[in-house]
């Protein structure tokens, strides 16, 4: 049996709208087949509230951190104490860490996780080129110079 106790540690996802996410559904299952004490809840945060609410969330003592998601990927930045590499490269955050000492790690996962499915699926990327159509949010972000093993071409 899953319960949630005082000793549980909270993650959220932060998004708007919040309605179609699955994150925490699949996060969930995956904390409780491994015996994590933690559970992900969704969070509507309309953009004008960001700011106050990361703050609110660095005052609560079992927040463990949270997944970002539009439209707040950008505005996190500078919400963050620090930022991974692949954060800086490409100016968004999509994880948040609260680290031991309370500050707040972001990271960005789009790139690592494109690359990490392609080589799941037999495809090794070095050596071939990608084409990005669009200027979404995805195929801005997924390109991070530290470890795209390709080159890339946009339109």
């Amino acid at each position: 049996m899953w319960e949630i106790t005082g000793h549980t540690r909270v993650l959220a996802i932060l998004a708007d709208p919040i309605h179609q996410v699955k994150t925490p559904q699949c996060i969930n299952e995956l904390l409780r087949a491994q015996g994590v004490d933690a559970a992900m809840v969704p969070l509507h945060v309309g953009a004008h509230d960001l700011a106050t609410v990361f703050s609110a969330l660095r005052r609560v003592r079992s927040f463990a951190g949270c997944i970002v998601t539009m439209p707040h990927k950008t505005a996190v930045v500078a919400l963050c104490d620090e930022l991974s590499v692949e954060a800086r490269q490409t100016d968004a955050v999509n994880a948040v860490r609260r680290l031991a000492d309370g500050r707040m790690r972001g990271g960005m996962l789009d790139g690592i996780g494109f690359i990490d499915g392609l080589r799941r699926h037999g495809i090794e990327p070095a050596g071939h080129c990608v084409y990005l159509a669009g200027a979404g949010g995805a195929a801005r972000r997924a390109p991070s110079r530290s470890l795209w093993p390709m080159p890339v071409r946009g339109g």
